[in-house]
Formats: C-alpha cells, structure tokens, sequence
C-alpha cells in the first residue's frame, strides 16, 4: 500500500488558469476581468427575491466606482482601512464590498444577529473604523463604540429605501458620487496578497480568530472551483442558469461561493434570510438551477411535509456544505428532488472557503467529492506518520488559496501549523496551523480514497473514544436520522468508568410523533421511542458505537453555517447529569 502524500492535481490547462494579473483585486476580477471560464452571463446578474431589485453587471461597475468614490472622499477610506459590514443578505452587499476593495481596503462581515457585546468583541478585533449596518440591526450598535474609535459620524446605512435613518445611506452616498471619479493613485497596487476580508472563525474551540485572506486566495479559490466543474463531463452551468442565494454572506462559504463563485458562473437570486417555505416558493418563481445548503436545510427539505406540493423539477445542481453529510441525508435528498445531482463541499476558513466537491454526478455517498486542482495534502496519524489510502488520519493542506495567517495570533497561527522535522523519513510533527512551506492543519479526521475522493467524518477533538476504538458522531447522527420519528440529531462523548467515554443523543422528534407521544401515557411514550431509537441505531452499528442514552430537545444547536455546537450539549449533559 502507498502513503498518503497527494500532490496536487495539476495539468497545463490548469497552470494556464492561474496566469492572472499579479495586482489584481477582487473588485476587479468580478466586474472588469474576462476569464476562459467565466460563462456568457445573462441579464440581470443579481435579483433581489423580496423586493424584486435587479441589477446588471455595469449598473453594479457604475454603483461600486460611485460608492468608492464616496468612501474615499468623505470617509477617507484608503489601504488597509477596516470596513465592518452588519447585514442580512442585500443586493448592495457585494457593491460595498467592491468599493472598500477598489480603494485598498479591508472589508470584516458581522452577523447581523450578533448581540451587543458580540459586536464589540469584532470591532475591537478588527479594528474596524468604519461601519455600515443595516436598518434591521440599528438597535445593536452600542453606546460606547466611540470609545472603540468608531465616532457615530463613521456610521452608515444600508437602509429600505423608504425607512427613516439617523445616519446616511448607501443609497444617498451612491447618488451624490455617481459622476465622481477616484484618483488613480487609488487603484494601483491593491490587490495580489494584500489582505481583502478579515473572516472571523467560528469561536467554537475557544475565542474568535480574524482570518485574513487575501485577493489572490480567494480569487484562486474560485477558480480552483470554476476548473473543478468545468472538468465533469456534465458541468451542469449554461446560460440562463440561476442560483437562489441562501448561505449569509458574513459567513466565509456565502462570501466565496455564494456570492462570488455563483456570480462568477451565473445570476443569483438573493433572499435576506432563509426561511424554508419562502425558499420553496422561489425556487418555483425564479426557475432556480442551482441550491447551495446546509446540512440542517437538507434535513428539512427531504423530511418537511411542504416539499411535495412543490415543482422542484428546475433544480440541476443542489451542494450540501459546512459539516459532514452522511451518505444517508445525501441519498434522501435524492430521493426528494430526483432532478438534482447531489453533490457536497468541504472546505474551512483557513483555505478561503473550499478544498473538495462533488464533480457531476461522479463521487460514492458520502463523500465531499474530488479535491481541487492545485492542492496538496497529507493525511497523518496522531504519531505524525503517514496514513495509507482508505485509512483515517487528520488532514494537512497546502494550496495557493490558503489564508495569510491569524490577525495579530501568532500564538494560534503557530498552534495550527504544520512543521516538518526529519525524526525519520516518513514522520512528521504538527505544531502549527501556517507555515512558512505553506503548509495548513484542518483539525479534521479524514480518509482518502486512490480517486482523491474525500470522506470528512468529524474534528479530530470531537472523536469519541471507547474502548480504544474510534467514532465520530457524524457517523451516529448519519444513522439517527434514518428513524422515521427523528428530525434532528446529536451525539457527543461522554464519560464512562468501563469504556472511557461513551456515545449520547441528543434528539429532536418529529411534529407527528410528538402529538402521539402528548395523545398516549408521557412517560410510557417517551420511554419506548427511546427504545425504539436505541435499537434502530444498535442494529446498524457494531457494539462499541451504540448510544448509552438520548435526551429529546426542542432543537440542536448549531452555528450559522450547520455545525454542532457541541460545547453547548456537553453543558447541558453535565447539568442534568447534577440533577440525578
């Protein structure tokens, strides 16, 4: 058997996608740059689902050079000047994006939900000296941001055009500066690996990191992923192709590949934020091709009772991404939408947004798919050596879309880097997350297949152990959402004198059941659908992986793009664990 030490994907075709403009910026390279693999776009490029705005590609030229000109005149917006944008989905997200670009400077997304005390933390972590918000998040901007060195006079709107603001807007800025030029000493020597987006880490192994990732990252990343399609026999992207717009762009996949990669390819519908039936509806209204999702979104598209009463047929392409998806989920998803190829992502922050997808309809269930031309790996075991094909390891990445590094961490960039040391010829020790020789630490167990198809199970940290045997939860919550009474699922490690540790569900029921089980005798119902679920599961997997219990919840929670909080579950264990 050989190791796993995969050189990249590489062919002269792809070389040759790669010669861009060493200077070049996003903004540029999204509305001035002709590519080999951009596809003849239609008219409009960008639609807005709520308010029925469209926008061409010179309306959002002629927008974003007018909203730069603003900035840069009257906010003084320059190189490396930080641009905090707080907003839902909007059609002028990407023009503002563009314009602090155009000028050099460095935009950080923000959540719109995020509280009081959330935003502050990104502010001051950033340094963001500018913010533009929208009318929906007014209430969230603190009192005491002034003393962060944002002054309220550096405050902006992105308001509803009829909607009253005590700061200006995009709108009135766009419209005072529409026969403005900039200078040209602002748009030279911008781009390349000067830092575009300062993307903050999901905090969910400890504090937020800032990310940065640069011009070229990003704009490689896209087109690693634009050569990825075109390469199926099948690409499945022609013009006249449209893609509904779920993922929040504050989010790194919304950024790269819902905004950016989808735009690149071919219009978009963008909807301000997701709810299930209106995404239905829209996909109907809008002929939509191509659904970008999360695992928790595809959970409900197979199992929600509305799916069947609509027309789904215009799906070509539907991409589940953000956390693992069991072969199950991905089968059931066919099920549910025959016309669609189902494909999956994979990728992390660290890389610019994606390292593997599905390619047509060619990739075994379960897998995230084929790894990007222009990527390296190494799959190592918990000793530093190298793992064969078909075996788990954690994954090590090397590839021109990867992140310069954390903001001001070097303590966390060196904890997540790769560091090579010649203990012997085929050792290697993992220290770090950057390295000077490029390469970058997932933290996520992996296996690869001879076809570089890749298979995600779970973080490495998140891994239970009993026995000495290893299982991940996604595996388990794969399986669990098989039971017909089972919506959602959880699993976490937990204590145990014999095992070590031991598997634990957290479990929510479907609507049905749950009126059975409040029509029946409560604690008799509740005791067998556990039993039931119990022996769904220890019937499918082998002795080590069975559940020891499962707890019902009202809901799993979960970050923004999909993933298990699992910190919040072990929490909630540990108090009714207290309890007994």
């Amino acid at each position: 058997m050989s190791e796993l030490c995969l050189p990249s994907r590489s062919t002269s075709n792809w070389q040759e996608l790669l010669q861009i403009p060493e200077d070049i910026t996003l903004s540029r390279f999204m509305l001035n740059y002709f590519h080999p693999l951009k596809p003849q776009q239609g008219t409009p490029c960008l639609v807005e689902a709520q308010t029925g705005r469209k926008s061409t590609i010179s309306q959002l030229r002629s927008r974003t050079m007018a909203l730069a000109t603003a900035l840069h005149s009257q906010y003084d917006i320059g190189k490396d000047d930080v641009v905090m944008i707080c907003s839902p989905n909007h059609i002028d997200y990407p023009v503002i994006i563009w314009a602090v670009h155009t000028l050099g400077g460095i935009v950080t997304l923000s959540n719109p939900k995020y509280t009081k005390h959330e935003l502050i933390q990104q502010i001051r972590l950033t340094k963001a000296s500018l913010i533009i918000l929208h009318s929906s998040v007014l209430d969230t901007i603190p009192s005491d941001v002034v003393h962060l060195g944002v002054s309220k006079g550096r405050i902006i709107s992105l308001a509803d055009r009829h909607r009253l603001m005590p700061y200006p807007s995009v709108e009135d800025l766009v419209g005072g500066a529409e026969h403005c030029k900039i200078p040209m000493n602002q748009s030279i020597n911008l781009g390349g690996d000067r830092v575009a987006m300062l993307a903050l880490s999901s905090g969910t192994t400890g504090a937020p990191k800032a990310v940065k990732l640069s011009h070229r990252g990003i704009i490689v990343n896209i087109l690693q992923m634009a050569a990825h399609i075109a390469s199926a026999s099948n690409p499945g992207f022609a013009p006249g192709d449209v893609a509904l717009q779920t993922l929040p762009f504050f989010h790194v996949a919304g950024f790269v590949l819902g905004l950016h990669l989808c735009l690149f390819l071919q219009a978009i519908v963008i909807t301000e934020q997701y709810d299930f039936l209106r995404m239905l509806q829209d996909i109907v209204r809008f002929d939509v091709t191509t659904l970008v999702i999360v695992p928790p979104q595809a959970i409900t598209l197979c199992k929600h009772p509305a799916t069947k009463y609509f027309s789904l047929d215009s799906l070509k392409k539907i991409f589940v991404g953000a956390a693992p998806v069991s072969s199950e989920l991905q089968q059931s998803l066919a099920a549910a939408v025959p016309s669609a190829q189902i494909g999956q992502l994979y990728g992390l922050t660290e890389a610019s947004c994606t390292l593997a997808m599905t390619r047509g309809s060619h990739s075994t269930p379960g897998s995230a798919g084929q790894l990007l031309p222009g990527i390296e790996t190494r799959v190592l075991k918990s000793d530093g050596s190298l793992v064969h094909y078909g075996e788990r390891g954690e994954l090590y990445i090397r590839t021109l879309s990867a992140a310069l590094g954390y903001l001001d961490n070097m303590e966390a960039s060196v904890q997540h880097c790769f560091h090579r040391t010649h203990l012997n010829e085929n050792t290697y020790r993992t220290r770090e997350t950057f390295h000077n020789d490029g390469w970058v630490r997932t933290g996520d167990e992996v296996l690869v297949t001879k076809e570089q198809e890749i298979f995600v199970f779970d973080r490495v940290k998140d891994v239970i152990k009993v026995k000495g045997f290893q299982v991940t939860p996604a595996e388990l919550e794969g399986c669990l959402l098989g039971h017909p009474d089972v919506l959602d699922a959880a699993i976490i490690g937990v204590p145990h004198d014999y095992s070590g540790q031991v598997p634990f569900a957290f479990v929510v029921i479907r609507e049905a059941a749950e009126q059975e089980i409040n029509e029946a005798e409560y604690e008799h119902a509740i005791a067998e659908l556990k039993a039931s679920i119990l022996k769904f599961v220890s019937d499918r997997t082998a002795p080590y992986k069975r559940i020891s219990g499962v707890q019902f919840v009202s809901s799993i929670p979960k970050t923004s793009s999909g993933k298990v909080l699992r910190r919040a579950l072990q929490k909630d264990w540990q108090r009714e664990k207290a309890k007994l």
